[in-house]
């Protein structure tokens, strides 16, 4: 897991969630990149970006179809099958839920869909950040394709699947 820190402010990456976009934004305003948490983490504010997941899967999904490429994974033939065989996958950090990778509550959540207002509303919150990155909407046609092509028992699996991660992604921040 990687971190992006001073010694006011925390960002917990998660993957998939415009994590690498973040932490070069968050290096050019002198913040330090780490796979541990710094000292004292507790009393820093905490923020995260967070992505809808069934968005985030699409999206895991389709790197995974890019790296096996024509290679046969037994029981996946296509995105129900993969649901379908899903246990076997969700070690993977891409595929893992997004609360795995939040020790705490935060004190706030930035969405990966509104990214460039809510990243705004962060600057203004704290009046910090220097440079503000503008993150460009990359097109989503393929992963609307796959989204169309789950069906209604893998859809409500995967559901069950990122419950939590649902609860975290629909509550307001502070």
């Amino acid at each position: 897991m990687t971190f992006c820190y001073n010694d006011k402010y925390l960002f917990f990456s998660i993957p998939k969630n415009i994590s690498n976009g973040m932490k070069e934004v968050l290096k050019l305003n002198n913040f330090t990149v780490s796979n541990k948490l710094p000292p004292n983490w507790k009393s820093h504010f905490k923020f995260v970006v967070i992505r809808d997941p069934i968005s985030r899967f699409c999206s895991s999904y389709l790197v995974f179809k890019r790296l096996v490429g024509k290679q046969k994974v037994k029981g996946v033939k296509d995105v129900n099958s993969f649901i379908d065989n899903i246990d076997i996958f969700l070690k993977d950090r891409h595929i893992a839920p997004q609360v795995e990778f939040l020790p705490c509550k935060m004190d706030l959540y930035l969405r990966k869909e509104n990214i460039n207002e809510d990243f705004k509303k962060l600057k203004e919150i704290k009046n910090y950040l220097d440079k503000v990155g503008m993150f460009n909407k990359v097109d989503k046609a393929e992963k609307e394709r796959i989204m169309k092509e789950i069906k209604p028992k893998q859809l409500q699996k995967l559901k069950e699947i990122y419950k939590k991660d649902y609860e975290i992604y629909n509550q307001k921040s502070k």
